[in-house]
């Protein structure tokens, strides 16, 4: 990526990039393009405030994927989540895509279900308050959708294990 064209790409973004790698990268010599974004996994099971932290201080904008944990995950069910729901007349997604929004974090989500997609964008015009921010902040759960565990193709480890 480092070595296409400047009129090609006008920015540059990697995913799942740690700390240790992010200052690898920036590190190297031949690093001449600075990525514009780090694709990681965030909502507040898996908030890595130390790698949100670390982007934000090199200039690298965070993107979060899975920002409602899957269908699996008990992310939309937390007692937190419902309170907020209830107390701001919102759907517990919309509350997660929020919070994601307002710690200064862009949010990917999917859905092939007309009725998410339009409620899940639902987003303008109002916010969530900072004690409650807090309050979803301060989950102690944490659970990660995406790990290592089933991707032995990888070369080399792409999802952490610490609270980065």
């Amino acid at each position: 990526m480092q070595d296409l064209p400047r009129e090609k790409s006008r920015n540059i973004g990697v995913a799942n990039f740690d700390v240790h790698n992010l200052e690898q990268l920036l590190s190297d010599p031949s690093t001449t393009v600075i990525p514009s974004v780090n694709q990681i996994e965030l909502h507040p099971y898996n908030p890595t405030p130390k790698l949100v932290s670390y982007c934000k201080e090199v200039g690298i904008h965070c993107l979060g994927f899975s920002p409602l944990g899957s269908r699996e995950s008990s992310v939309v069910h937390e007692p937190r989540v419902l309170d907020n729901a209830k107390k701001n007349g919102k759907t517990p997604q919309q509350i997660l895509l929020k919070w994601g929004l307002q710690n200064g974090w862009g949010v990917v989500v999917g859905s092939f279900n007309p009725v998410h997609i339009i409620s899940n964008s639902e987003l303008d015009g109002w916010s969530l308050a900072e004690d409650d921010l807090q309050e979803l902040s301060s989950c102690q759960k944490r659970l990660r959708v995406y790990t290592d565990v089933e991707r032995t193709h990888l070369p080399c480890r792409v999802f952490l294990d610490e609270d980065e």
